[in-house]
Formats: structure tokens, C-alpha cells, sequence
């Protein structure tokens, strides 16, 4: 009896160690993808892909990094894409019926994968105006957030349409 009553608190660590294992390499593609357009965003020597799945030291402050730097390439990126083709791609990704949270995940997707894109072909950046803000208010639920983010970066719906806004972005460079 008293075995078990010792071993709650090691499970619960031992749970939340798996799950931000399985959340830091789960974000590590789509970190990759924004850090590779705005390295100056990395706080530090970033880890290899080994480190990340070989190490369990210091796990949380890991997926909290990695959080914080996916986060500011974000804010980075935002003036890479136009407010019209943001509206743009929120009403196409609507017209195809995605709504609520599969929408927003889907719409930020879009507009990274295209702000990547125009940074890399060195399109003028211009000043955002507000956008919405999404996310979480802790860092599960930023993690979960971020985790929808990368999901619908790799969906059909999203490529297509990111398709469509390239060729439109492309005819706007003529």
C-alpha cells in the first residue's frame, strides 16, 4: 500500500516527461520550417535531430524554447504576407468548409508556409496590421495549438490552397 501511494507523483512526471518528449519532437518540423526562414529567432545552438529524440534531460525547458521560438518567427513573418491574401486565405479554406479550430490551424498554416516562401524569394516585408491572435494561454495548450498548426501544414486543403495563393502572389510579381 504505502508503494503505491509513493509512486503517484513518479508516475505523474514520468507522463508529463512523455508527453513533452512526444510534443517536442512532434513541433521539431514545423520549428524547423520558420527557424529556417528567421534563424535569428533561435536563442541558442539549436539541437540536432538526435538531441531531440535521444536526450530526456531538461525536457520541459526544451518544448518551452521551442514554443517561444516558434512563436517569435511568427510575429517575424507576419508583414511577408498581405492582410487581402490573409483574408483571402480564410475565405478560401472557409469555402471549403473547414470552420473553428480546424480553420484557424489550417489559415495560420497557409499564411506561414507562404510568409516562408516570400521571405525566401525576398519579398519587400511590410508592416502587418493586427491579426488574430492565436494560441494557448499556458503551454499545454500553446502545444496543442501549435501541434493543429503542424497537422493541417501537411493537409491536402492547405497545400491546395497554398498552391492557389502562390499563383496568385506570383501574377501580383509580374
Amino acid at each position: 500500500m504505502r508503494l503505491a501511494e509513493d509512486s503517484t507523483p513518479l508516475i505523474s512526471i514520468i507522463l508529463a516527461a512523455q508527453r513533452d518528449y512526444r510534443s517536442l519532437n512532434a513541433l521539431r518540423p514545423l520549428w524547423r520550417h520558420l527557424t529556417g526562414a528567421v534563424p535569428q529567432v533561435i536563442l541558442f545552438t539549436p539541437p540536432s535531430r538526435l538531441t531531440d529524440l535521444a536526450s530526456l534531460a531538461d525536457l520541459r525547458v526544451r518544448l518551452l524554447r521551442r514554443t517561444i521560438e516558434i512563436h517569435d518567427a511568427r510575429l517575424a513573418l507576419r508583414g511577408y504576407v498581405t492582410d487581402e491574401d490573409y483574408q483571402w486565405i480564410q475565405d478560401t479554406l472557409t469555402g471549403r468548409g473547414l470552420a473553428g479550430e480546424q480553420l484557424d490551424a489550417a489559415v495560420e498554416a497557409v499564411w506561414l508556409t507562404a510568409a516562408v516562401t516570400a521571405k525566401h524569394r525576398g519579398t519587400a516585408f511590410t508592416p502587418p496590421s493586427a491579426r488574430p491572435a492565436h494560441g494557448g494561454g499556458d503551454l499545454p495548450s500553446e502545444v496543442r495549438w501549435l501541434r493543429l498548426i503542424e497537422h493541417a501544414r501537411r493537409s491536402r486543403a492547405a497545400a491546395t490552397v497554398l498552391h492557389e495563393l502562390d499563383q496568385r502572389m506570383a501574377k501580383r510579381r509580374r
